[in-house]
């Protein structure tokens, strides 16, 4: 069976609000990493300066973040 991702608790980057992905009021794709925000007001600034948000979102080496060895 799927696991149901609708129901998987997500943070809006902008305002650190945590929702179920279903409750979002907006999402956006940005290099290849789904965001989603609590209101557009939120996805508003986040497309104003993306990258802010998108380097806090990945996890220092060594805490979940995957290897760059190949």
């Amino acid at each position: 069976m799927e696991a149901n991702t609708t129901l998987q608790l997500v943070t809006d980057p902008v305002c650190k609000m945590q929702f179920t992905a279903d409750k979002a009021a907006a999402w956006i794709k940005f290099n290849g990493q789904i965001f989603y925000f609590c209101h557009s007001a939120c996805l508003h600034v986040f497309e104003a300066d993306p990258w802010p948000y998108f380097q806090e979102a990945i996890p220092p080496e060594g805490e979940g973040r995957p290897s760059e060895a190949g």
